[in-house]
């Protein structure tokens, strides 16, 4: 019996990358233009990374391998700070 090749996990890792990358580009776009950032943009930000937080680990999760799983929990929690951290960025600007 031959098994299916599983999935590759590239995906998963392109969305578990993806807040890093918005929350880099924010920060660069910002210092270039010096400019603050609006209140929307963070939001939206904030957001768009905890969907690829959650939508990432659980894609890793379903591979249910040793490594996946660690990966997954790993990528969770740190998408998890980058979304708490733009999240307490745009509700202290509102203030």
């Amino acid at each position: 019996m031959s098994q299916p090749p599983e999935k590759s996990p590239v995906f998963a890792l392109v969305l578990a990358f993806a807040p890093v990358s918005i929350l880099l580009t924010l920060l660069g776009v910002s210092a270039a233009l010096g400019k603050n950032l609006t209140i929307p943009l963070l939001w939206t930000a904030s957001i768009v990374s905890v969907g690829c937080c959650f939508t990432a680990s659980f894609l890793l999760f379903r591979r249910k391998t040793g490594w996946a799983i660690a990966v997954g929990v790993l990528f969770l929690l740190l998408n998890g700070a980058i979304s708490f951290f733009l999240g307490c960025v745009a509700a202290f600007k509102f203030n």
